[in-house]
């Protein structure tokens, strides 16, 4: 079964080049350098610096591309994460859509043998549209089987973010995450991104409700170059 999960996903992110002449694509990346990795408001990296990279392909409204970072915290003994990803972003009734597949892949992780294996696959599907300066954005995400095997799992977030300046974003999100066989919670963001000479830099807090789960508040800075 995580065989077959895998080669799907991979045929996703590769369908990319298969349907169009690989002069249509558009290729670009983003290098990242963080204080700590933060998912969903759950930490990852036990209060440690993460290293991150993406990797993406694009043709008109289909994009594919593959993300990866270093991790530390309840991986069963993975030390990073490689998340790929396809989906496409048609626009309609005034909306920005975004229609899509993840496969989140920990290499190494020893979860498999206890069966509570750490890989696992999401679909998502989301929209986003300008309100005067601000944009709002809602996205859900679903699991039939989530990561350390606890059952389907949907997470639900809505986020909104504002240009101040061509220098200063503003935005936060907030998410709720259920999970069958695991404890729900909420979480949340508020941050500022600094946008200068081709760098992001991004200071943000983050919070959920049961940090006895999944960890204290915690601010994180994060350095992000595109090219």
């Amino acid at each position: 079964m995580k065989l077959k999960t895998l080669l799907a996903a991979t045929v996703a992110a590769l369908a990319l080049t298969s349907t169009a002449q690989a002069d249509d694509i558009q290729w670009g990346g983003t290098a990242t350098l963080a204080s700590e990795y933060v998912f969903r408001g759950a930490a990852q990296s036990d209060s440690d610096p993460a290293v991150q990279a993406s990797f993406e392909g694009t043709n008109g409204m289909f994009y594919a591309g593959v993300w990866g970072s270093n991790v530390t915290s309840n991986h069963n003994g993975a030390s990073s994460e490689f998340d790929i990803y396809a989906g496409f972003t048609p626009e309609a009734w005034g909306w920005n859509w975004d229609l899509g597949a993840i496969y989140y892949w920990y290499p190494n992780n020893n979860g498999a043998a206890a069966g509570a294996d750490m890989d696992f696959v999401e679909i998502h599907a989301g929209a986003n549209r300008d309100f005067g300066p601000a944009n709002f954005g809602l996205h859900v995400f679903y699991s039939p089987e989530f990561s350390g095997e606890t059952g389907d799992a949907f997470y639900t977030e809505a986020s909104l973010s504002g240009d101040v300046n061509e220098m200063l974003t503003l935005s936060g999100a907030v998410g709720h995450q259920t999970i069958d066989q695991a404890q729900d919670y909420t979480n949340w963001n508020l941050g500022a991104t600094v946008h200068i000479e081709g760098f992001d830099v991004d200071l943000r807090y983050h919070d959920n409700d049961e940090t006895n789960t999944y960890g204290d508040s915690r601010g994180v800075i994060m350095v992000s170059r595109s090219f």
